[in-house]
């Protein structure tokens, strides 16, 4: 989420040809009616919580897998179709974000009302170590990596001594940062999958009689 928050507008800008005011207002909309995901994710976990906390948890894992596929379409799309893109970002971004209300309360679920402070800002640090700063950089780094192997594997002479913005053509900046944000794929699946174990082990823990 945080790479696609840091890069949808760039890549909407240099992959789809969208200025940069366009490219702020379908960000906006994509991220604004994505965020409806959260009252959704939240309506089902609300349900699904009399299964269980394991219950509640497979509603963020099931839309986590179900996110790759749009995710991977809007990214696959060619250039210059804009919208078709936003659509299919808007849906994968709306799945990923069932996670929050859901994956938050279960945490919750878990522990104490004396421990459930420390227990979220231990995620909350956590979280914004690996994603809102590691993240963002880590989806740059491989940007520009793909953008020069790009430039590279089309002839043109790239000068490592110079920033990427000014060495490497629009064009193969727009193909890595595209390239780079098949990540964000990757990490839905991920994702899905340790949350699919997370979820196992707390029903074993709930049969055990271990649970909460």
């Amino acid at each position: 989420m945080y790479a696609l928050g840091g890069f949808l507008s760039s890549f909407l800008q240099r992959y789809h040809h969208l200025n940069s005011v366009y490219a702020g207002w379908l960000s906006g909309l994509i991220y604004g009616c994505g965020a409806v995901g959260i009252f959704v994710g939240g309506w089902f976990g609300d349900h699904a919580i009399r299964r269980g906390p394991a219950g509640r948890l497979m509603i963020p894992c099931r839309a986590a897998a179900i996110a790759v596929v749009p995710i991977l379409v809007g990214l696959l799309l060619p250039s210059g179709l804009p919208w078709p893109c936003a659509v299919c970002l808007l849906l994968g971004c709306g799945l990923l974000y069932f996670y929050y209300g859901t994956v938050y309360a279960t945490i919750q679920d878990l522990h104490r009302p004396e421990q459930r402070g420390l227990a979220m800002s231990t995620y909350f640090c956590g979280m914004y170590l690996l994603g809102a700063i590691w993240g963002n950089a880590a989806t740059g780094k491989l940007s520009d990596y793909f953008a020069v192997k790009a430039a590279q594997a089309a002839g043109v002479l790239v000068d490592r001594a110079l920033p990427i913005a000014k060495s490497v053509p629009e064009e193969y900046r727009a193909e890595g940062l595209r390239n780079a944000l098949f990540i964000v794929p990757v990490l839905a699946a991920l994702l899905s999958l340790i949350l699919w174990a997370a979820a196992r082990q707390l029903r074993k823990a709930e049969i055990s009689g271990d649970g909460t």
